[in-house]
């Protein structure tokens, strides 16, 4: 996701815009794996309003995997939760 690769080349300020145009991803088998890229992002940049964003469209998914396939599987969805969590509270 261009976003999280921007922001850890050091474009903070390219990155966050990125990430604000982004569009939801579509609801398909990778539904949760591009949540928890974005989630990923919106923490790396402190972004609140992706923070609140990437939370309530996770939530839904709490006690699965983050995994579109065989070939994708980025873990369990609960722990980008514990980190929007977490930033959403260091936001406030």
């Amino acid at each position: 996701m261009r976003p999280l690769l921007m922001v850890r080349a050091g474009a903070r300020e390219e990155a966050a815009e990125a990430l604000r145009r982004l569009p939801d991803p579509p609801k398909d088998l990778l539904l949760e794996a591009i949540w928890c890229i974005m989630a990923q992002a919106s923490c790396e940049l402190g972004e609140p309003s992706m923070i609140s964003k990437a939370l309530a469209a996770l939530e839904p998914a709490r006690g699965e995997r983050a995994a579109g396939s065989g070939v994708v599987d980025l873990g369990d969805v609960d722990h980008y939760l514990r980190m929007l969590e977490a930033a959403s509270a260091a936001a406030d």
